[in-house]
């Protein structure tokens, strides 16, 4: 009898370690809103221009750039109708593997499960993606079990209604998704979430975004692309690390878009342009 219990201790103590470590270190990021506003209209107006490239009456540009220092610093570095709900498209799937991995944490320290959530996110697999979501709320207990683990980190702009982000009806906003981001930085998923992601100019969804690469765009872009070809939705939310300890987390959703390409175009020229301006702010 005492063979067989504690074999069990030890599995139910790791367990609890696992629930203790997911409690304590990815929880609600502090200060999200006490960041420092950056203040430079000339950098503000060359972004302005990229997104305003590619937008007639009908579209949405909903853009938040923060940017975190080696030293602890933190820099609202741009942001553009931050708080207006648009359409995901697949940066939907940001959202579902973080409740995957709250739900299933250990999934994180990889197997087979964990390589089909890479091939969700690097290729943007969405029948993956629904399996996934559907399997989430399963264990949770329904959608609003599921809703719950983002209001308990204070994300509240997300309506998921899938786990692909294929409905028209998702709503997001670029705030809520880089606050999500942003915990997820600070979090035990961190290192899972960056290696399931596709890398600018190097596999996934971003191998042939060359702009993105690290020889042009001077960063590591780890992120998540989103696209709708009806009524065109142009979307990428994610990291971009630099050499020199900083890096950006980023979402930048084109709801109603002039064109998929013109678009993602918008966004590259961006998100190198923020690039650059840590750069400086970095020099300084």
């Amino acid at each position: 009898m005492i063979k067989i219990l504690v074999p069990c201790l030890l599995i139910m103590l790791v367990q609890c370690r696992h629930q203790q470590e997911s409690y304590l270190k990815d929880r609600p990021i502090e200060n999200f809103d006490e960041t420092e506003v950056y203040k430079n209209p000339q950098f503000k107006q060359l972004v302005d221009k990229n997104f305003f490239a590619s937008q007639d009456s009908d579209t949405t540009w909903s853009v938040d750039i923060r940017a975190y220092g080696p030293k602890n610093e933190k820099i609202f570095l741009y942001t553009y109708n931050s708080k207006t709900l648009v359409r995901p498209a697949s940066t939907n799937k940001i959202l579902t593997l973080w409740a995957y991995f709250h739900i299933f944490p250990q999934v994180i320290h990889g197997g087979a499960q964990f390589e089909e959530l890479k091939e969700m996110m690097k290729y943007s697999d969405n029948y993956l993606a629904e399996k996934a979501y559907r399997a989430a709320e399963a264990k949770a207990g329904g959608k609003q079990a599921v809703m719950s683990i983002f209001r308990e980190h204070g994300i509240n702009g997300v309506f998921p209604v899938d786990g692909s982000g294929l409905s028209y009806s998702n709503k997001v906003n670029a705030y809520s998704l880089v606050k999500a981001l942003s915990t997820i930085r600070n979090g035990i998923y961190q290192k899972a979430f960056r290696d399931a992601l596709p890398i600018g100019g190097v596999d996934g969804t971003l191998e042939h975004r060359d702009l993105l690469s690290k020889s042009q765009c001077g960063a590591t872009v780890t992120a998540k692309t989103g696209t709708l070809t009806d009524d065109p939705e142009a979307a990428l939310a994610g990291f971009a690390h630099i050499s020199n300890g900083w890096t950006l987390v980023f979402a930048m959703l084109g709801d109603s878009v002039k064109s998929v390409d013109s678009g993602r175009n918008s966004i590259d020229n961006a998100l190198c342009n923020a690039v650059d301006e840590v750069k400086k702010i970095a020099r300084n």
